[in-house]
């Protein structure tokens, strides 16, 4: 099994790929609600605290859980382009575009939160430039590597806890990750009202 890393990260900012591409290539196993909410607040346990928040189907056998303490498992997490994040929570329709300050005030805080506790990675980062940030990965948390380096699976990550045997799966079988779409940043012809939440992002960030 090798390491345990601890994922952070917002909703719809890449923490599946996180954990896919660095399972991939490293000896680790990348907890996503064992230990917390991947999505929450970091939580510090006692290493006796018998709350160990697991929301989901986890493969780890009793023993690996029981291995497993909160104060010395590293922690990670990601973090998506603002305009980017918002788009795609949007998409899914977990908020109303006029709703947008209460949105960029969750992206700020919750980002801030998780630079103060976490090794942080960019997703767009990762994506265009996966060897560099994955060796940045290695030599933080001195993983050891697989083999060759794997970068791209090319399709689109299902969603999933910290189970494999993703049940969601079929519901992006034969759908193929387009990174023209960030690269391009057609993420922005997406939102309506940029120039409003352009000048609230550069308000907000000032302060």
């Amino acid at each position: 099994m090798g390491k345990y890393l601890k994922l952070y990260g917002l909703q719809r900012s890449g923490t599946n790929y996180l954990k896919w591409i660095v399972e991939q290539n490293f000896e680790c196993f990348v907890l996503q609600n064992w230990l917390g909410w991947k999505h929450g607040k970091v939580l510090y346990l006692k290493d006796d605290e018998s709350y160990y928040r697991d929301l989901c189907r986890c493969e780890l056998t009793t023993e690996q859980k029981a291995e497993i303490k909160f104060v010395n498992t590293p922690r990670i997490a990601i973090k998506k382009n603002v305009h980017s994040w918002l788009v795609s929570m949007h998409r899914y329709k977990f908020f109303d575009w006029g709703d947008y300050q209460r949105m960029v005030n969750i992206y700020y805080e919750s980002n801030v939160h998780y630079e103060k506790h976490c090794f942080m990675v960019e997703y767009e980062e990762l994506m265009f430039h996966p060897e560099d940030t994955l060796k940045c990965i290695q030599s933080m948390f001195s993983l050891d590597r697989r083999g060759d380096w794997v970068l791209s699976s090319g399709d689109v990550m299902p969603r999933g806890g910290d189970e494999h045997t993703d049940t969601w799966k079929g519901r992006y079988a034969n759908k193929k990750f387009k990174t023209d779409y960030y690269k391009n940043k057609e993420y922005l012809n997406e939102i309506p009202n940029l120039p409003k939440i352009n000048a609230y992002l550069n308000d907000f960030t000032r302060t």
